[in-house]
């Protein structure tokens, strides 16, 4: 079996830039981008898992 990572995108800029970095993405190799346009408050009320770096 093949892993296939996901690629989830969100950031406080125009859909224009981050399809940009999408496409810079796919063009590396990616293939399983996925853009989330509630940006990052919206993975905070759908309760997804967060990193945090410590200090």
């Amino acid at each position: 079996m093949v892993y296939k990572p996901q690629v989830v995108l969100y950031c406080a800029c125009t859909m224009n830039e981050i399809a940009e970095r999408a496409a810079f993405l796919e063009f590396r190799g990616y293939r399983n981008i996925f853009v989330m346009l509630e940006g990052h408050p919206g993975s905070v009320k759908r309760g997804y898992p967060l990193e945090t770096s410590r200090r």
